[in-house]
């Protein structure tokens, strides 16, 4: 299936939105144009709805005023022919009158309220004394006025009219008005559609507009910087840390190479520092290795010399045995004494020099060993700020795909690099891990070959004195054996003494003689750490020779 280009993705996405706006926005203003059209024509039609009222209220008004002013003069006129009594002449006007369209019925009425004359239309005009029932004097449409004569009234003129010409005229008038009002109807709706029509091509080109220019610009502002950051990012994949992104640019995307840049930088940084610690470990490893072989030559040399001193001194027991049997013969057995004392006082001499050389040789032992705990902690605390670089790199990694994901499409590349990176940080992180779980293994054996170490100096120490105790009781015996001559009652008792100094110094020497067998098994236990410490640091550095961080 054919992907979408970035530009392609974000042009359409832009366009949708400014498309629904635009729609939206339409539609409101066709809405509003509907609204405010028919706002305008129910004004209009209001309008005319007003004016008629208002003329159809005039035209009554007026028509009213008419008839009363008509039944003034009326009844100036039937007043003098009621007053005479001329019937027949009363008629006569009143049915002049009749004539008007808005005159329904005329009476005379005397004094007495009786009726004189009287005419009506039926449709025809008919004349009577009185009107028929259906004119009742109390109709809203009846004027009436007072008959007099000298001041003096004589009777009333009453006069029925009606409106039905009026409001035909009025409706006529409100049928042409609501004509007119059609026609306006119809010429806004024309408009309308003519607005619409080129409201809708003015936003189809505003839509093109903007989709060219966001194409254009999306070219110049994204693609081209994501292009460079594709290749970084490319580099970075294959573990080459020599890549620098060149830009000029300060916006978001322009951070962003900028933190890519610095990333780079410091991944530099941390693999060199990490490159060189592993030699310097190594360069360690080796020394540590070539120590405790020394250590070991010289333990085996201890408990050669120990062994030997075991067997003199058992010689010096047996000895002092047939000294202690052969009393007669204690100027011969003294003189003997005297010589074997006197290579006794070699052999201790020996022994304390080796214990001394023992010493020495587990001083530096345990002085190496601290220094390799010192430099294990070190390599702990690089660990440490690689596993928080790592944590970094994840971070970073997680942002850039969770921003790949809100990408959509366009961002899956950006994804699979960030991926990438984010499992580049968890192998880094496992490494990292294993070394300071084979660290903190070294760590603890270190320790405890401290422990033994320092034990074996006690146990050395307690063997110097006892040397040096050695030393003085042969001395002592050197002393009695040239006494001997002159005080051979006390060869007994010093014999005595003798044989079971002898017998201590032998128990010494074999404690001795175990605590070098265990300094020897711990020796070779820390060669054999040493060995792994060596090998490890080899495969970190092997690891570290991967990256590439010359230009």
């Amino acid at each position: 299936m054919k992907t979408r280009s970035l530009s392609a993705s974000i042009s359409a996405a832009a366009c949708s939105i400014v498309c629904i706006l635009l729609l939206v926005s339409l539609a409101v203003s066709e809405h509003f144009k509907k609204n405010h059209d028919r706002i305008i024509e129910q004004r209009y039609l209001q309008n005319i709805h007003d004016t008629s009222a208002a003329r159809e209220k005039q035209e009554k008004t007026s028509l009213y005023e008419n008839i009363c002013f008509n039944t003034q003069i009326l009844s100036l006129i039937t007043a003098k022919y009621l007053y005479d009594f001329d019937i027949d002449e009363l008629k006569n006007i009143l049915s002049a009158y009749m004539h008007y369209p808005e005159i329904r019925a005329i009476a005379v009425f005397n004094e007495q309220d009786n009726p004189v004359a009287a005419m009506w239309k039926e449709p025809d005009i008919k004349q009577d004394t009185g009107l028929p029932g259906k004119f009742d004097k109390d109709d809203p449409l009846s004027v009436f006025s007072e008959l007099l004569i000298n001041r003096e009234k004589i009777g009333y003129l009453q006069i029925w009219y009606s409106e039905n010409k009026l409001k035909k005229n009025i409706l006529t008038a409100r049928q042409k008005l609501l004509a007119e009002a059609e026609k306006f109807q119809k010429e806004s709706e024309k408009q309308h559609k003519n607005f619409i029509m080129w409201q809708r091509i003015g936003v189809l080109f505003i839509i093109l507009s903007l989709t060219i220019c966001l194409m254009v610009l999306i070219r110049i502002l994204v693609l081209k910087p994501l292009g460079i950051l594709s290749e970084a990012v490319t580099s970075l994949s294959k573990l080459d840390l020599t890549c620098q992104i060149q830009f000029k640019r300060k916006d978001e995307i322009g951070r962003l190479l900028s933190s890519i840049n610095n990333m780079i930088s410091i991944l530099k940084e941390i693999v060199s520092s990490v490159h060189g610690i592993t030699g310097n470990l190594n360069l360690s490893s080796v020394k540590i290795m070539n120590a405790i072989k020394g250590q070991a030559v010289a333990e085996t040399s201890l408990s050669a010399s120990v062994s030997e001193i075991s067997s003199a001194m058992t010689k010096l027991t047996s000895s002092s045995d047939e000294i202690a049997e052969h009393s007669a013969l204690v100027a011969e057995i003294a003189e003997g004494a005297l010589i074997n004392s006197k290579e006794g006082t070699g052999f201790v001499k020996k022994v304390l020099n080796k214990m001394d050389e023992i010493h020495d040789d587990n001083q530096k032992t345990i002085a190496e060993l601290t220094t390799l705990s010192k430099r294990s902690e070190d390599i702990s605390e690089i660990m440490n700020l690689i596993n928080n670089i790592s944590d970094q790199t994840k971070i970073v990694a997680f942002n850039a795909a969770i921003e790949a994901s809100a990408a959509g499409d366009s961002g899956k590349r950006f994804g699979v690099v960030a991926s990438e990176i984010r499992r580049l940080a968890v192998s880094i992180t496992d490494s990292t891990e294993n070394i300071e779980n084979k660290l903190n293994e070294i760590t603890s054996s270190v320790y405890n070959l401290m422990s033994s170490s320092q034990n074996s100096s006690t146990l050395i120490q307690e063997g110097v004195q006892y040397s040096h105790q050695t030393s003085l009781k042969l001395k002592e015996i050197v002393n009695r054996i040239r006494a001997a001559a002159e005080a051979s009652i006390e060869i007994s008792s010093s014999t005595q003494q003798q044989s079971a100094a002898e017998k201590q110094i032998n128990a010494e020497l074999l404690e001795i003689k175990n605590s070098a067998s265990q300094t020897l098994d711990a020796v070779k236990h820390i060669s054999l750490i040493s060995s792994d410490l060596t090998d490890m640091s080899a495969g970190l550095n092997q690891i570290m020779n991967e990256f590439n961080l010359d230009k």
